[in-house]
């Protein structure tokens, strides 16, 4: 699991941006575990775990992908919805 080359050239082509993206996404991804942990196991999980866990679990195209607004996402929804319940 060596993405410390990976994502230093990523980090050099799109800069800090790229690392809160990645950070967000993974809290996103993460985020039933991190509701149900407790107050003094959270620093701790946000720090290490988090990071084991995520780039155990999904690649890093996946991490570096962007996440569209909730928004938009609803948007989308509804036409397969309508279309899913019509036929």
């Amino acid at each position: 699991m060596d993405l410390v080359g990976p994502l230093y050239d990523m980090f050099l082509l799109k800069g800090q941006p790229l690392i809160e993206q990645i950070l967000v996404k993974m809290i996103s991804l993460k985020e039933e575990e991190v509701m149900q942990i407790g107050d003094p196991d959270l620093l701790s999980y946000l720090r290490t775990d988090i990071f084991r866990e995520c780039f155990q679990e999904y690649s890093l195209a996946t991490l570096c992908e962007e996440e569209m607004p909730k928004q938009e996402k609803k948007l989308q929804a509804k036409p397969r919805l309508t279309y899913y319940f019509q036929n």
